[in-house]
């Protein structure tokens, strides 16, 4: 009897510190593809709205193939001064995905966010009450070299 009073607060605790390292690591695997792709933007490596693919699987090679690339949700965009640097609040479709993203390289010495945003999902049962998914979100804001 004690041990099943003791159990569901014991695994809850377990999985949840689980979970949360799962979290980080997202997080970190995350950040690090986007800003290893980001230099490539930075260096002039991707100049055309064309490289959108390229870029992707910039980012998709160094997901380590655990975290799942079709998730991912991409937004790149110049700027002409830093005062103008925006990004707009996600606005997701129906389906999950986002609709206000966009692939805008700005050229050479252009100011430059580019933001992904990776869905992550809660994976302990007892804790999908409180928040169900956290969206882990890079943004890196850069000056692009002069490469012309």
């Amino acid at each position: 009897m004690e041990l099943a009073v003791v159990l569901l607060p014991l695994l809850t605790l377990t999985f949840g510190v689980i979970d949360s390292g799962m979290l980080l690591y997202t997080d970190a695997v995350v950040n690090g593809a986007v800003q290893d792709a980001a230099r490539a933007v930075r260096t002039g490596q991707l100049r055309n709205a064309t490289d959108f693919t390229a870029f992707r699987q910039k980012i998709c090679d160094r997901l380590m193939g655990v975290l799942s690339c079709d998730k991912l949700a991409i937004d790149v965009r110049s700027f002409a001064s830093w005062s103008a640097v925006t990004w707009p609040t996600p606005q997701y479709n129906p389906d999950g995905t986002i609709k206000n993203f966009g692939f805008q390289l700005g050229g050479a010495s252009a100011i430059t966010v580019v933001r992904v945003i990776y869905p992550y999902s809660v994976l302990t049962p007892g804790l999908t009450f409180t928040v169900d998914h956290l969206d882990r979100t890079a943004t890196i804001v850069m000056l692009t070299e002069p490469f012309e």
